[in-house]
């Protein structure tokens, strides 16, 4: 288990504050070959591949059941200690990070951030194998009932789909890569104020 910072869109920012939102997608880097395959290596996930008749390690997955990722989102600075969530404009709490107008979210400091994921499971597929419900539980809709969801509905993979060109760019969805589903609880608070899920302690020897 270990804590990281994990990238949204405005969008899906506002899907998690929401509750809309409790899966996404990473593609896997570098992309599996065209004989290569995704393998269940004890407790995480592995992309391996084919040499000679067997099985090599090609790359462990980055995100893993019980890591805590903490969300960044765009920020602006309204001067002295002030600082803004760039989505809704509510204020954040804190100390000056850095003298400019606007933050993008890469650079957003952990102490700002608002929104923590647990990590509550992992699994490796093809962009296109997500499913309707799946789709929906990546934020497309408030959710599959009877009240919201109909034969006269989009199907929530076209929506999906359009939303990862979107941030992947033209074709990104055609390409079909294999990418890391992951599903999540959302906390509502800054990741060191997550009083229900302690901070994550280093091994010793580790770095």
């Amino acid at each position: 288990m270990s804590d990281k910072p994990i990238l949204f869109s405005g969008q899906m920012v506002r899907a998690l504050l929401d509750g809309r939102k409790t899966q996404t997608r990473r593609a896997i880097k570098p992309q599996p070959g065209p004989n290569d395959r995704p393998w269940w290596d004890h407790d995480h996930w592995a992309v391996f591949h084919r040499l000679g008749g067997g099985f090599s390690r090609q790359k462990t997955l980055l995100h893993h059941v019980g890591d805590r990722l903490w969300v960044r989102e765009s920020l602006e600075w309204a001067g002295g200690d002030q600082w803004i969530y760039g989505i809704d404009g509510l204020l954040v709490p804190g100390q000056i990070w850095a003298k400019r107008k606007t933050v993008s979210s890469i650079h957003m400091p952990r102490w700002a951030s608002r929104l923590t994921l647990i990590v509550e499971g992992v699994k490796v597929e093809r962009l296109q194998d997500i499913t309707p419900a799946d789709a929906i539980a990546e934020g497309m809709y408030p959710s599959a009932n009877s009240q919201t969801i109909d034969c006269a509905t989009e199907n929530p993979r076209d929506g999906f789909s359009r939303l990862w060109d979107s941030i992947n760019g033209p074709g990104a969805w055609e390409s079909n890569p294999w990418v890391a589903a992951i599903s999540f609880r959302v906390i509502k608070a800054n990741i060191d104020q997550t009083t229900a899920y302690p901070a994550f302690t280093k091994a010793k020897g580790h770095g």
